[in-house]
């Protein structure tokens, strides 16, 4: 087991500025380790981290740091490593569970977030995330039919001189009306009747 503290070098703060690191070196298991900075200090300088590496490429299974006063969780998955920020309260304490060897340093300078990993809050909502390249479509119809479901974006134009239904509801004539999915989310099939007029479909998905 090794812990401590010790300046470091790093380049994401001046030449003439100062960054620190503590590190703590064992064997983790479902027992909390826990660790307080309340009373952390170099040279007399209170030690305020911000962020941690963590190495788990020895570990058998998942890491996790939690920082207890907010109950916002790391995990670094067995085999990996990770480096994150993390949302740090003056004076906090962390609990550190694992299974087997792993090194894990926390630095009181800015870390850009590395590898994989998942980040734990209180009462999580997973999202799914949307696809990075999404495939525009523009079409147009004067029958009744619906628009596929799993779209981030679908408008309607109605070109005609007659009402159109979109979802239930009037379109007039020369009005748009444009339904948005929220991030994380698409739009279900929405029916549509232009008998009579034309609609200008445009999606996005």
């Amino acid at each position: 087991m090794a812990e401590g503290i010790q300046s470091v070098t790093n380049f994401l703060v001046p030449a003439t500025g100062s960054t620190n690191a503590f590190m703590i070196e064992q064997t983790f298991s479902a027992t909390p380790y826990f660790q307080n900075f309340n009373n952390v200090e170099l040279n007399g300088i209170p030690f305020r981290p911000s962020g941690v590496i963590i190495d788990n490429t020895s570990g058998t299974g998942d890491l996790t740091v939690l920082i207890n006063e907010l109950s916002f969780a790391i995990t670094c998955p067995a085999g990996l490593s990770i480096q994150m920020p993390y949302p740090a309260p003056v004076n906090h304490s962390v609990n550190i569970t694992g299974l087997g060897e792993a090194t894990v340093v926390f630095v009181d300078y800015p870390v850009v977030p590395f590898g994989g990993t998942q980040l734990s809050l209180p009462n999580p909502t997973p999202v799914s995330l949307p696809s990075a390249s999404l495939t525009a479509t523009l079409d147009s119809s004067s029958g009744s039919s619906s628009t596929s479901a799993g779209l981030h974006m679908v408008s309607f134009y109605n070109s005609g001189s007659a009402n159109a239904t979109i979802a239930g509801g009037t379109l007039a004539a020369g009005l748009t009306i444009t339904f948005e999915a929220p991030v994380g989310q698409t739009i279900g099939a929405i029916a549509y009747n232009a008998t009579g007029t034309t609609l200008v479909i445009a999606t996005l998905g």
